[in-house]
């Protein structure tokens, strides 16, 4: 499997990206603000993400959820939605 791991520079992205490499899978993108420019498979947004993934994994921040629910809709990519604290707007776009 093929998964980008959206918040890869937090506690819980680093953690899910070790896991899943662990276990035979691979990440095909790190996208965290933090990377602040795009270098290999690390982006600072996931707009700028090649769709080449099986699963979306996201423990980011709310306010990036409506971008990451996109993404995941216009490409076709599941997304698994594990960060915390949205607001109605964002639980919709959910």
């Amino acid at each position: 499997m093929k998964a980008i791991v959206v918040g890869a520079l937090g506690r819980m992205g680093v953690q899910v990206a070790e896991a899943l490499e662990r276990s035979g899978h691979t990440v095909s993108a790190y996208v965290d603000i933090g990377y602040g420019e795009d270098s290999g498979n690390r982006y600072a947004s996931i707009a700028a993400v090649p769709a080449e993934a099986d699963v979306i994994i996201d423990f980011s921040f709310h306010l990036g959820t409506p971008e990451v629910v996109a993404y995941a809709a216009e490409h076709g990519i599941p997304a698994v939605i594990a960060t915390t604290g949205h607001d109605e707007a964002e639980k919709e776009a959910i």
